[in-house]
């Protein structure tokens, strides 16, 4: 439920990124959606993925000692005994485990065009890549004309259908794991909701009902 609560208020930022016209904050927000979808997808097909996010934490706290008793950062930081027994256990423990990247992730949640449409397109966003900083300037024949202050509203529909229909996605991969627990008049009530609130942001959206998809 932590990975729901976290795409609502990944929902309602790229909401209020949006109206203050500022759409590429708004689209480093969306790739961070798409991450969270990964996992609730990944929880979807098999709850044991769990598992795979604990022993993925583990890895992370391992690479993080790493740098801090690397003794060329003896500059930066000061380990003490407990941080090299520490990472001493923790090699044990995981025992060559690599965290999969978000490419693999998303391969294995059948994502992948996701993945490459909207994840990878994004990254240059969130990396700052020179051709996405062409985004806050206005470039006329080869030439600088002016810089963007915000209040650019042009991508607004697409960010807006794609940030909701990420939204819904993750309600109904949530709605799917507790399946269990609803019966099937409630059941029923929440797959016929999804399917009005979809057809409501795509009109609101102004995206062609024949080029929105239906799951």
């Amino acid at each position: 439920m932590a990975l729901l609560l976290k795409m609502s208020n990944h929902y309602q930022s790229v909401i209020s990124l949006l109206k203050r016209g500022l759409p590429v904050e708004a689209q480093i927000i969306l790739r961070s959606m798409i991450q969270v979808l990964i996992h609730l997808r990944l929880l979807q097909k098999d709850e044991r993925y769990i598992d795979t996010l604990i022993v993925s934490e583990r890895a992370e706290q391992l690479k993080l000692l790493n740098v801090y008793t690397e003794p060329a950062n003896n500059d930066i930081f000061t380990p003490s005994n407990v941080h090299f027994e520490t990472k001493k256990q923790l090699k044990k423990e995981l025992n060559g485990f690599r965290k999969d990247k978000i490419e693999r992730q998303a391969e294995l949640a059948d994502m992948k065009i996701n993945y490459h449409y909207v994840y990878r397109i994004l990254s240059d966003y969130e990396h700052s890549s020179l051709s996405s900083l062409e985004e806050y300037m206005d470039i006329q024949g080869g030439e600088l004309m002016s810089f963007h202050l915000g209040y650019d509203f042009h991508e607004y529909p697409r960010i807006f259908y794609t940030s909701n229909n990420l939204l819904l996605s993750a309600a109904d991969f949530i709605h799917d794991i507790f399946k269990d627990t609803f019966d099937e008049k409630r059941s029923l009530e929440f797959t016929e909701k999804l399917k009005y609130y979809h057809d409501k942001f795509v009109k609101l959206s102004g995206i062609d009902p024949d080029l929105a998809p239906n799951d």
